[in-house]
């Protein structure tokens, strides 16, 4: 029986899928961003985090 931690889960999962794919051009972006080497990518040190 899964847990009701690992439902609510599940359901924030796909509503934040849902809002993320009504984005126009949302899904290419984060389909270009899986599909960028790591090479490439940005290093978390050097990412800017605005509170």
């Amino acid at each position: 029986m899964p847990s009701i931690k690992s439902s609510i889960e599940r359901d924030n999962a796909a509503t934040e899928t849902a809002y993320l794919s009504a984005i126009p051009g949302m899904d290419e972006t984060i389909i270009e961003g899986l599909n960028t080497p790591l090479s490439e990518c940005v290093p978390i040190e050097e990412v800017l985090i605005e509170p």
